[in-house]
């Protein structure tokens, strides 16, 4: 396998009845005809033929030379994996969980970006960024949005919604992300009494947590919030306990005891 970072867009060429789908491959130092057609598990012979207007001739082989290759030659020459569409998949979907730009999938695979993907579709990406979304998508926690409406019952406890109204939200585990402009206010979900405020920053952001009647918990996180309350203020429902001081996403969570309540019991599913 040629050990090299390549740089590539797809092409096609059309024969009488099928079109062939080529690559055009970035020739990089230490590249020779012979070894690209090996690694292309093609003759030299058919390498050039297919390059008959790339290639003058075949013993001058330049670094940032771009010439055509099988697009599963890319599996040996770039680093690139086939990837097959699943349904529900779009460029735009896949770009952020690949961290990759939605011009750069494109042009990898000569695609209007514009255009939907079609189910059992197959795309060359890097095989780097399928095995992070592999290994993500194990770990990953299950993403729904939903509405969380501006009051609602648990175990007798009336609850408003943390930003006084009803609004939509993502279910993320056993937390609900809720966006918050900046200026907005967070609000007690319940009456009750500030047991913790963590000021600093953590990997939540800051957090506060409040305790209410029937040994219930709700806990508010998130960065670029400050928080306007003090550990042992006993608060009525609707009180504020702090502002955004920018575009943010508050973390809300419901506890019963030391266990999540499932967002599901309060949160209106939309998707």
């Amino acid at each position: 396998m040629l050990k090299t970072f390549a740089v590539f867009l797809l092409v096609f060429t059309a024969s009488t009845s099928t079109a062939t789908k080529y690559c055009i491959y970035k020739v990089k130092r230490g590249d020779t005809l012979y070894s690209i057609a090996r690694a292309s598990r093609l003759s030299l012979k058919k390498l050039l033929k297919i390059n008959k207007n790339r290639i003058k001739k075949a013993n001058l082989l330049k670094v940032g030379q771009e010439i055509l290759v099988p697009c599963k030659a890319l599996e040996d020459l770039a680093g690139m994996c086939r990837y097959k569409v699943r349904k529900g998949d779009s460029i735009a979907k896949l770009a952020a969980k690949l961290g990759l730009s939605v011009k750069k999938i494109a042009k990898i695979n000569n695609i209007n970006p514009k255009k939907g993907l079609r189910y059992g579709q197959m795309l060359m990406l890097p095989c780097d960024n399928l095995l992070d979304l592999k290994i993500i998508e194990r770990v990953k926690l299950r993403d729904v949005e939903g509405i969380l409406p501006r009051s609602f019952r648990l175990y007798s406890v009336k609850f408003i919604s943390p930003v006084g109204k009803a609004v939509k939200v993502a279910v993320v585990g056993n937390r609900v992300d809720l966006p918050l402009s900046r200026g907005e206010r967070v609000v007690a979900a319940a009456s009750g009494k500030v047991i913790y405020v963590e000021r600093s920053i953590n990997a939540m952001g800051t957090l506060v947590i409040l305790k209410h009647p029937r040994n219930l918990y709700t806990t508010y996180a998130g960065s670029n919030i400050k928080w306007r309350v003090r550990e042992g203020q006993k608060l009525q429902r609707g009180w504020i306990l702090g502002y955004a001081t920018d575009d943010t996403i508050l973390r809300f969570e419901i506890l019963k005891g030391n266990k999540p309540v499932k967002p599901q019991r309060f949160v209106e599913e939309v998707r």
